[in-house]
């Protein structure tokens, strides 16, 4: 992933086909090192290709997968996860002593 948005960023800074050498060169500035094969890859598959196009396909592919797929069950995950959440914090409300100082008497009720 680092090499696609150092590439986009080569292609918003003003370069309009950057080079593996490019991606190095930005990569290094702030420390990451740099993969050859991985940057190879980056720099061929978009080589010669619109950014807007690229952009567009992606999209449409995206906007393809159907919404409904797979909610079900995070969503279910999400909720049950919330309400046994919800129960051991009522839980612990009911069992929290609720004198200020936490158990150790410093205050003088039990004197």
């Amino acid at each position: 992933m680092r090499y696609v948005a150092a590439y986009l960023l080569l292609v918003l800074g003003g370069k309009s086909s950057p080079t593996v050498s490019d991606i190095e060169k930005l990569l290094a500035s702030v420390g990451v090192n740099v993969d050859q094969s991985k940057a190879n890859y980056v720099v061929n598959q978009l080589k010669g290709k619109s950014l807007e196009a690229v952009m567009a396909e992606g999209s449409s592919k995206l906007g393809s997968m159907s919404a409904a797929a797979g909610v079900s069950g995070p969503a279910e995950a999400v909720t049950t996860s919330d309400s046994k959440l919800e129960a051991k914090e009522e839980a612990k409300e009911d069992t929290d002593d609720s004198d200020g100082d936490m158990g150790f008497g410093l205050f003088g009720e039990d004197d």
